[in-house]
């Protein structure tokens, strides 16, 4: 039991060095200084107002804070699970290894994911909402085109309908047998 609970403790000691990577690869310190930027930028009293330049500002800080807390989040969670396997080891208890067990490695492996893959998340989800837009209107001009060729038959055939009854009728008075077939011809194309 003491054996497993300072092997957990040793692999999360290393795993500080994925939360500093992580730290990097996320940029968190640019992002904290941006966010304390754009945040001097709202206490100033012309920036209200630009409304659609201050919502933007809003939205970005709100976004980089939430980043912020999440990451700050995963890492004080491996703290706390570092310190609790300290607690656990020096105390020699077996009450904390359910509880070690239950929160420690999952939250962790999935903040880890989420942090890494919301940007990817986001970039797919643009990319699929573009795609969807395409196809979409893609369709929608095929639609009207099919439309506008049935509409250009439907009148095409109307029009040689009337052709062949004009000529029909026009035939039924110059000689009598022959008008009727023209005038038969035109029922039958008209249809």
């Amino acid at each position: 039991m003491i054996i497993e609970l300072e092997e957990y403790k040793y692999k999360l000691i290393g795993m500080r060095k994925d939360i500093e990577e992580l730290h990097d690869a996320l940029r968190i310190a640019e992002l904290t200084k941006q966010v304390n930027e754009m945040e001097e930028k709202t206490l100033d009293p012309d920036f209200w107002s630009d409304q659609t330049n201050s919502s933007k500002i809003l939205q970005s800080i709100k976004q980089g804070k939430k980043k912020l807390d999440e990451f700050n989040g995963l890492a004080g969670r491996l703290e706390d699970a570092i310190a609790l396997a300290d607690m656990a080891i020096e105390e020699n208890e077996e009450g904390y290894e359910d509880e070690f067990n239950e929160k420690i490695p999952s939250t962790l492996l999935y903040w880890v994911l989420v942090l890494l893959t919301s940007p990817i998340s986001l970039a797919v989800f643009g990319v699929l909402f573009v795609l969807f837009i395409t196809v979409f209107a893609a369709m929608a001009i095929i639609i009207v085109v099919c439309l506008a060729a049935l509409i250009a038959l439907i009148i095409a055939g109307t029009a040689f309908s009337l052709i062949g009854i004009i000529y029909g009728i026009t035939q039924l008075f110059s000689s009598l047998p022959t008008g009727l077939f023209e005038l038969g011809l035109g029922v039958v194309i008209g249809g």
